[in-house]
């Protein structure tokens, strides 16, 4: 499960760090719809109905990667702006976003 996770979270931030500093507007676009998908998959397949990546309690996979949360925000902001939607929303990531937002306040 863990190595399931670092995969995903790698081809997250490739298609963050890289393909979003160099695209341009319509590359962006596609982009966008690329680390969309990472994260439905991430929260579909990760957490699925839990509150955590471990089940129902924090665990080894939570505590891995709850420092990309910061960076993400941060990213996301750089790249995106502060004008143009958020990549992680409750409406689209209800489940990631509940994640994402207990780790920003741990």
């Amino acid at each position: 499960m863990f190595v399931f996770f670092k995969h995903q979270w790698k081809m997250l931030l490739g298609l963050i760090f890289y393909d979003f500093i160099r695209s341009t507007r319509e590359t962006q676009e596609k982009a966008t719809k690329q680390v969309l998908e990472v994260l439905k998959t991430i929260e579909e397949q990760g957490l699925g109905d839990k509150k955590f990546f471990g089940g129902n309690t924090l665990g080894l996979v939570d505590l891995s990667f709850g420092w990309l949360v910061q960076w993400f925000e941060v990213m996301e902001e750089v790249i995106l702006g502060t004008s143009n939607p958020k990549l992680l929303d409750p409406t689209t990531l209800p489940r990631l976003y509940a994640w994402v937002e207990f780790e920003r306040n741990s």
